[in-house]
């Protein structure tokens, strides 16, 4: 029992290495698949004031100049509308707008958006919501090159591990060579050969 046992163990790591490696190829795929495809953004027609209805969602503003974030100062029905720190654009119909301003959270109801100095700008939707999150994005890429190299470290360790494995069991010595106390095989006896003298002890003697 301790050798089916042996080598029930001995599979357990090339089980979970195929696991991890098909289970971290499938998450990485999608990941990929998500930054790829991205998701679909509409922005609404250029507008220097504009009315807003805001939803739980929020949302954007976006411009064409990429450096237009820098100086612009934008407001929402009073509330000053939150600046981004670093350009941040999307492609929409093969031009590149890049987010202006974003409506902080709270922020409902309808309000009328403008931006000083005054310049033209598109209402879009919040600018975290045109990225791919989730298993369809960062989070699935990481954790699926996590899970793959994960997987394919144990795949390694177990080719390794079952080469060794056979290895140690080719120099194995039997147990009757290592304690002298076993005891040894009798030699196969071949029978007598037959004597015309030969009489078995059973055989009486006749007086």
């Amino acid at each position: 029992m301790s050798t089916g046992y042996r080598k029930g163990r001995g599979r357990v790591p090339g089980v979970v290495a195929a696991l991890a490696t098909v289970a971290g190829a499938v998450l990485l795929w999608l990941g990929l698949s998500g930054l790829a495809q991205g998701q679909e953004v509409r922005l609404a027609a250029p507008a220097q004031e504009v009315t807003v209805g805001v939803g739980a969602d929020g949302f954007s503003l976006w411009s064409a100049g990429p450096a237009a974030y820098a100086s612009a100062v934008c407001t929402a029905g009073g509330t000053t509308l939150l600046r981004p720190v670093d350009g941040y654009g999307v492609q929409v119909g093969g031009t590149t707008y890049h987010e202006l301003a974003r409506s902080p959270e709270g922020l409902t109801g309808e309000v009328t958006v403008s931006c000083e100095p005054a310049q033209e700008f598109h209402v879009g939707p919040h600018a975290q919501a045109t990225s791919s999150t989730g298993l369809r994005g960062t989070t699935g890429v990481l954790a699926g090159a996590a899970l793959l190299a994960l997987g394919l470290v144990l795949a390694g360790w177990s080719v390794v591990a079952r080469v060794r494995r056979r290895r140690l069991e080719s120099f194995r010595v039997p147990a009757r060579r290592l304690d002298p106390g076993l005891p040894a095989r009798e030699p196969v006896r071949q029978a007598d050969a037959w004597h015309p003298d030969a009489r078995h002890p059973d055989d009486q003697v006749p007086d």
